[in-house]
This record gives structure tokens, sequence and C-alpha cells, in this order.
């Protein structure tokens, strides 16, 4: 078998996310059995789909798509679970009702268990023109340029039989039809999730992002179409972990004026396990096309890491191609949002509360990190927010630039 690039396993990924590594046969580049059909197109790392997460980085087409390998695959789980979570497809078609594939869950106990994957109920070719919804799975899209040419796959949810029982492993077993699946990333969920976080998995919003000032100017720069969560959202999946209090609009901190309106929220090592919010571990391409000689960043973090570690950085991109990176460093220029702790190169912004921390005669904080730009006779053109899944899960509220 060739040497697969396969990229890393985010931190971010818990063992629920079964680890595939080492099982991959294909990359999601590679085009399986006909030309286009492939899943470049798809976001790598850990990501939310229909409800479930999944550790996406590579996938397993056992003996078909013009492969010559093995027509199954047993997956090591050593684990207990309530439900699988599938994300699969497959490359080729079959009649409707056709047996194209198998789960075969294999319990440390010796005991075995089926769940059939049934042509046109819960797969489909992943190039199929037919959209139509299928009886037992969720079809996700992937046309991110809206060419038209888009591929499907399936997520396909099934009860685990025996959920007191570890799963000791999960064989992928391809079928004899025209069909050739294959798998992307399997969930096993767990018994007894602290957050319940399988019912509300995804990064959105439940309260409204408020319109952008009229009075706002291209120097705040406009995160319009990047929030993650509004100020209003218990956006860690905790009640009234929150910062409604926040003034909104067009307001002063720190002598700065920032458009305040909603977050960008990343992910974290442990932000997964905890809030139960599969978060994006970078927001990219963030308009900036400003010339400045600072730039003022108001955020902070959910959770604390040991002072003076780098738990993210924004990367700016200037016109003619050169990038400069401001590192978030905490202790430094970033705290926990709920900690009092002293930043040595940033300021604190903003303190306030919610409902949880006055119970626990606690108070939140918004920072101030001012970056010199070394080049500020260049346009920034875009930046990147990007987090380096430590501890700490760092978000942000608004960017300001001062013009000189």
């Amino acid at each position: 078998m060739k040497n697969l690039q396969i990229p890393a396993r985010s931190r971010q990924a818990i063992p629920d996310l079964l680890d595939l590594s080492g099982y991959y046969t294909h990359t999601l580049d590679d085009d399986l059995g006909r030309p286009g059909a492939n899943l470049r197109s798809i976001e790598r790392g850990v990501i939310a789909y229909a409800r479930s997460a999944f550790d996406i980085r590579g996938l397993i087409l056992p003996g078909g798509g013009g492969t010559a390998g093995p027509a199954s695959v047993a997956i090591n789980v050593g684990l207990k679970g309530r439900r699988f979570h599938f994300l699969h497809g497959a490359c080729g078609s079959a009649p409707a009702d056709t047996p194209a594939a198998s789960y075969i869950i294999r319990y440390a106990d010796g005991q075995t268990r089926d769940i059939p994957i049934i042509y046109g109920r819960n797969v489909r070719d992943m190039c199929s023109p037919d959209r139509s919804p299928l009886t037992d799975g969720e079809i996700i899209m992937l046309d991110p340029n809206g060419s038209g040419d888009a591929v499907q796959l399936t997520r396909c949810t099934a009860n685990n039989p025996l959920p007191d029982t570890e799963v000791a492993s999960v064989e992928f077993v391809s079928g004899t039809s025209g069909a050739a699946p294959f798998v992307v990333a399997i969930t096993l969920e767990r018994n007894d999730p602290v957050y319940e976080w399988f019912d509300r998995i995804s990064i959105g919003q439940y309260n409204p992002i408020i319109p952008r000032h009229p009075g706002a100017t291209p120097d705040q720069i406009d995160l319009t179409g990047f929030y993650g969560a509004s100020l209003d959202d218990d956006w860690f999946h905790h009640s009234s972990h929150d910062l409604h209090d926040v003034p909104k609009g067009l307001p002063y901190f720190a002598d700065t004026r920032f458009d305040v309106r909603g977050l960008i929220v990343l992910g974290g090592s442990g932000s997964l396990e905890i809030t139960g919010l599969a978060l994006p571990e970078s927001v990219c391409g963030i308009p900036i096309r400003r010339k400045g000689t600072r730039m003022h960043f108001l955020h902070a973090c959910g959770f604390a890491s040991p002072r003076g570690t780098r738990i993210g950085e924004y990367v700016m991109h200037y016109a003619g191609g050169e990038t400069k990176s401001a590192p978030i460093i905490y202790g430094v220029n970033i705290i926990d949002w709920w900690e009092s702790d002293i930043v040595t190169d940033a300021r604190v912004a903003w303190v306030g509360s919610h409902a949880a921390a006055r119970l626990l005669g606690k108070q939140t904080r918004l920072i101030k990190y001012t970056w010199d730009n070394p080049l500020p006779d260049r346009e920034i053109v875009s930046m990147d927010f990007v987090s380096a899944v430590e501890n700490s899960a760092p978000f942000l509220v608004a960017v300001t630039v001062d013009p000189d």
C-alpha cells in the first residue's frame, strides 16, 4: 500500500472519535474509481456534521473503487457506548435495498452484532445526481464553490445493542454489489455524556448577531459572517456562561473603539470533552484590507494554561504575499475569561459577570492585546485566527486597526 499523507490527529479529538490512524486506505484527495470522485472539499480535523462530531482525516475503502485490498478492515476500539455514528459514502451504485456493506461489532466477551449498510437507505453513490432524502441517514453535501459538481456523504446513526459491554473492534466489510462503500469516520457516543453533547453538537448562534453600527468605520474590522456565537449565547454549553453584559455596538475598551457584536470561538485540547462542542481550530480569510501601525484584539479564552504557553496566533497576510504572526500567549496577552490573573503585555479591557460566575463570587474579563505591525506601509489583506489546540480555547470579540 502506498505511503499515505494523512494529517495528524488533533488534540481536540477524544477517544469517542475513533482513531482510524493506521487503517486508512486513501487520502481525502484521492479519486475513488473515477476522476472527480474525491473528498478534497471536506473539512479536516474534528468537525461536527448533523449533530455528530467526527475525526476527519482520510478514508477506508476495503476492496473497492479500483483497489486490490482486503474486503474488510477491523478497527480496534476498546470502549463502551450507546450509539454509533458513521460518516460514510460509496463510489458506485447498486439497486435500491441492496446490501452494500456492514459493520460487524465485536465485543470483548465474544459476542457480535451486525449493522447493515443498505444502498438507497443509508448510503448512496457519492456522485449521484439524486438529492432526495435517505430513509435511514442524513445526507451531507460537499460543494463549497457552488459549482453544482457536489459529492455526498451520509451520517448514519445506529444504537449499540450492548451498550454496557466493551466494544473490542468494529469490522467494516464491503459487500459484493456494484457500490464500493467507504467510511470516513466513526464515533462511539459514550453512555453518560456529561453535557448531552450529541444532542446539541455544533457551534452556532442561538441568539441573533445585532447589525453593525452605522458609525463603524473600516478601522473597526467587520467580522460579520465569521462569528460562531452571539454575546448572549451559552457558547460553551454551560448554563448562564455568556457575555450578555458586555456593551454592544461601538463601545470604547481600554481607549480603543471596537465593533462588539459576537464571538469567534476556537477549540482547545479539552473543549470537546468539556463543552460537547466540536469547535473550529482556525477561522481563516477574515478581510482586513487596511494599512496600520497597530492592531488591537479584544479577546480572552476558556480554560487556563501554564503562563507563557502559546495558545494560538493571529496570522496577517499582506499584499505581495508576505505573512506575519501575532502570537497569543497565556498570561502575557490573554487569560481565561474567569480568571483575575495578571497579563504582562496587554490590558484588562472589561470586567463584568454573569449568573454562573456570580454564584462563585467571580467576575469575567476581556483583554485588549495591542500588536505593533512590522509592515505598516503594506496593506493587510486578510487575517487568520488560529488555535494551537492547547488547554485554552481562545475566542475573539473584535479587532480594530490604528491607521497611523
